[in-house]
């Protein structure tokens, strides 16, 4: 169920029209965006590069918003009406891409790719990137949040929770503000599990397998593993659809004695509808809990 919705969303991201992926970098007089800057300089890959939606604010706040797809998918250029929404609400966003997963269920098969952990080292290159050039681009280095949909979800949860990603790129204790995970999943055997449960075990094992390697890797791969290291703030956010896995994760926050974690359900939304809600939408009442969780938080 859920990875499908993902794919049907990607599809209709596909189909957006080419306004969506080409507007010019004088939208709004007061957004300036700042497209394809390179995080990481060890590659040429198209996937190491950011874009930046800017605020006219100066030392705003700054989100890094990692993209969805089933961590075979997606890039960072369909997801810039959700930055440039932000932005107008005094927020700067860096929407970032990264590696992609083989896919082999996918029609064509995808057969190329990385495996975990490649997309979290890519997450952290990225963090790292936006964390140095804070006094260049003129946003508030002592602001700085990280968040995504989906597969980004899952992502932006393990950057916040698993420290030894921060720590590979030398990035400080306490450089990440808080984090929003959104629709993602929190325990990769129980995302196992609910796959294989509703699409057999070649899908499960085509799918869940060929992004994080074997089962011996699905442990370390999980952000709930790590709760006891969550020292920034977080909002959760899920669809209906999802909300199986924000309940296993409410589970094991309970069980750690973390009721300060708050869980936002939107369980009349699918996957789909909350994504395009996030984006596309005029008035979205889950973007504004975003936008309000990172201004609270970046209260002095």
């Amino acid at each position: 169920m859920a990875y499908w919705s993902v794919i049907r969303t990607m599809k209709y991201i596909f189909l957006l029209p080419l306004l969506l992926i080409s507007v010019t970098n004088s939208l709004s007089q007061d957004i300036q965006e700042i497209k394809d800057l390179p995080y990481y300089t060890g590659t040429n890959n198209e996937k190491h590069k950011l874009n930046l939606v800017l605020p006219a604010e100066a030392n705003a706040p700054l989100l890094l918003w990692i993209h969805g797809g089933a961590w075979s998918g997606g890039d960072r250029k369909f997801e810039m009406p959700f930055a440039r929404k932000l932005a107008e609400k005094g927020i700067a966003v860096a929407v970032m891409s990264y590696r992609l997963s083989p896919a082999e269920f996918r029609d064509p098969p995808k057969r190329d790719g990385i495996q975990h952990p490649e997309h979290i080292r890519d997450v952290a290159r990225a963090f790292k990137w936006v964390y140095s050039n804070a006094s260049k681009y003129g946003y508030d280095q002592e602001k700085l949040f990280i968040s995504g949909f989906s597969a980004g979800g899952h992502l932006s949860a393990l950057f916040a929770m698993d420290k030894s990603y921060s720590d590979a790129v030398d990035l400080p204790q306490n450089a990440l503000t808080g984090c929003i995970p959104v629709s993602g999943t929190f325990d990769i055997t129980h995302y196992y599990e609910a796959i294989e449960n509703a699409y057999g075990s070649t899908f499960a094992r085509q799918h869940v397998n060929g992004v994080f390697g074997p089962f011996s890797n699905f442990q370390n791969a999980s952000p709930s593993k790590y709760i006891e290291n969550l020292d920034v703030p977080m909002l959760v956010i899920t669809d209906g659809a999802l909300s199986l896995y924000a309940d296993q994760f409410r589970k094991a926050l309970d069980n750690a004695d973390r009721e300060d974690i708050k869980i936002s359900y939107y369980r009349s939304f699918s996957h789909d509808d909350l994504y395009n809600d996030l984006l596309f939408e005029d008035s979205s009442e889950a973007r504004k809990e975003i936008v309000d969780f990172v201004l609270k938080n970046s209260e002095s």
